[in-house]
């Protein structure tokens, strides 16, 4: 997520025709990032967590909705072919940045 907000969503956010789209999807990830660090807090066993878990699933699965049906095609439309192509090494390399810290 901190990679796709990094390299992704912030270029989109200067970009009119995609802002609300992605406005929209960096704040699931923020919930989504409050979620999970309760999901890691709190027992397995606990009644609430298997509760949150599946709260936490289902805005994953509607973020990845929204982003193939909403913000890809925003994205392509406010960015040109160069554009596009920068992102997405700079993901690459936001991603492998990042995996590098968490080990």
């Amino acid at each position: 997520m901190k990679a796709e907000e990094i390299t992704f969503y912030q270029p989109l956010l200067t970009k009119k025709e995609a802002r609300e789209d992605a406005l929209e999807g960096v704040e699931e990830h923020h919930v989504s990032d409050m979620i999970f660090k309760e999901l890691e807090k709190m027992p397995k066993g606990d009644d609430v967590w298997g509760a949150k878990m599946s709260v936490f699933k289902e805005l994953v699965e509607h973020h990845i909705k929204d982003e193939e049906s909403k913000v890809f095609k925003s994205a392509e439309k406010a960015l040109d072919d160069d554009e596009m192509q920068n992102i997405m090494k700079k993901f690459d390399q936001e991603k492998q940045k990042i995996k590098k810290t968490l080990k």
